[in-house]
Order: C-alpha cells, then structure tokens, then sequence
C-alpha cells in the first residue's frame, strides 16, 4: 500500500502547475472588460462618489488590501476626501446584522445605511452564487449603485452587475489572485505610472545583503 506523502504531487510539480495556471488566467483575460472596470472605478474616486467593497473569506481580506490600497493612491495624488469602504472590516456591523436580521443581509443592510445613488459597489466572489453577494447587487441595482463585479465564473452574480470580469476559471486561489492583481492594476492607474516599487531600505546595505548571500 502506498504511502500517503507518496501519492502527493512534489513540490516543484505544485508550483510549476500553478504559475502555469495563473499566467493563462491572467493571459485569458478580457482586457476591453478590466479597462473598462479600471475607468469606471478611477471615474467614480475622481468624482468623490463612494466605493463600496465586498467579498466573503479570502475576497473580504483583498476587500480591505483594495479599500487602503486605493484610499492610499487617492490621498497622495491629492485627491481627498476619498471615501472607499471595506464592508466586512467591523465585526460589529457584520455579526449584528446576521445575528438580528440574517447573514444574507449584512452587505445589503450596509448600502441600505450609508451609500446613496451614484455611489459604486464593488463585489468580489469565486463562486458568483453567495446569498448575501446577491443581495447587496439586488440592493444596489434598485437604488441607483452601480455593481461592478470580479467574479471567477459565469454566475447569477455576473448577470446582477452593470459590469462583470471573469477571472480564474472559479479556481478559488488563482481567481483570488487575479481579483488583488486587477486591484493594484486600478491603483497604477491612478497613480499614473507603469510600475510602482517601495523605496530601498538605508539601512540594508549592498555589503549587508552580501552577507546575507553567503550565510544563506
């Protein structure tokens, strides 16, 4: 009988197949689409209309890595106030509105209490299909929001927004990827450059790294 390691793929199969995967998923995107995505989002922060994010599990924490990501870009191009809003980062809201209302509710109950027509929601979802998603695009639909969504599969939820890139292939971990890449995309945008790197460290000196290599 074999063993269970044995029957595992190794690890450079692992990361071979998904680097394979991601570049044909980012390779396969419909670039007219996140354009226009990129446009409308930079069209609405520019207007100072509020943003307005959402994404359950590993999307509600690239719907806070966004929120600062994008209210950052804003801020130091000068454009402020700026208002985008992660809609799970309080607890509070969210655990309350499950527990009195109902878990499909707190998104939706959340554009109910603080967006107004003009403003943009923003879901992220692998599946599409999430109860509580839908409700917040039915929401935002009756009330003059726009719905953009990044979604990894053709879906209730695509057929909700205004505009829907899908990405992924419903591959949980590469959609996911895609949806954080396609956000750093909209933060170049409006930073208004090809690339944008952090500034070297210094104190980490060429000499340090040298010993870093040799101890290596």
């Amino acid at each position: 009988m074999a063993e269970i390691g044995s029957l595992r793929p190794s690890p450079r199969t692992v990361v071979a197949d998904y680097a394979d995967d991601l570049s044909k998923a980012l390779a396969s995107l419909d670039g007219v689409a996140v354009n226009m995505l990129l446009a409308r989002l930079e069209t609405a922060l520019r207007a100072g209309r509020g943003v307005f994010i959402c994404g359950n599990g590993g999307s509600a924490a690239t719907a806070t890595h966004l929120a600062h990501d994008l209210t950052s870009a804003m801020f130091d191009m000068g454009h402020r106030p700026c208002r985008v809003v992660a809609m799970s980062d309080s607890p509070v809201q969210v655990t309350a509105i499950a527990n009195d209302v109902a878990f499909e509710e707190v998104f939706a109950r959340h554009l109910a209490a603080s967006a107004q027509p003009g403003d943009l929601l923003l879901v992220l979802s692998v599946s599409g299909e999430s109860p509580n998603l839908l409700a917040a695009a039915r929401y935002a639909r009756g009330h003059g929001i726009d719905v953009l969504s990044l979604v990894g599969q053709p879906s209730s939820l695509a057929l909700l927004s205004d505009l829907a890139v899908l990405a992924g292939a419903a591959d949980y971990g590469v959609t996911e990827d895609i949806q954080l890449s396609i956000g750093h995309m909209a933060v170049r945008q409006l930073r208004g450059v090809r690339r944008f790197t952090c500034r070297p460290s210094p104190h980490f000196t060429a000499s340090r790294l040298q010993v870093l290599e040799r101890t290596a």
